[in-house]
């Protein structure tokens, strides 16, 4: 039997379609910020994508972050 180890790319789809299942639920904690996200998870949240790199890779320094800017909830 052969194990396939999972890739990077592997590890960030799966923390895309994590960020895109918990959009809602971020907007309402994480709104106007930025956020970073390893394994699924939430590692950083900042006003600046720097500062929440720089967090990130200081919470899970040798894997690379997911990062995306939380918009603000708009009124329909």
């Amino acid at each position: 039997m052969v194990l396939m180890a999972e890739t990077e790319e592997d590890r960030l789809n799966k923390d895309f379609l994590w960020l895109t299942k918990n959009t809602p639920s971020l907007q309402e904690k994480y709104e106007g910020k930025w956020v970073a996200i390893v394994d699924q998870k939430v590692v950083g949240v900042e006003k600046n994508a720097k500062e929440v790199y720089a967090k990130a890779k200081k919470n899970c320094p040798d894997k690379e972050p997911l990062m995306e800017f939380v918009p603000s909830v708009m009124p329909i």
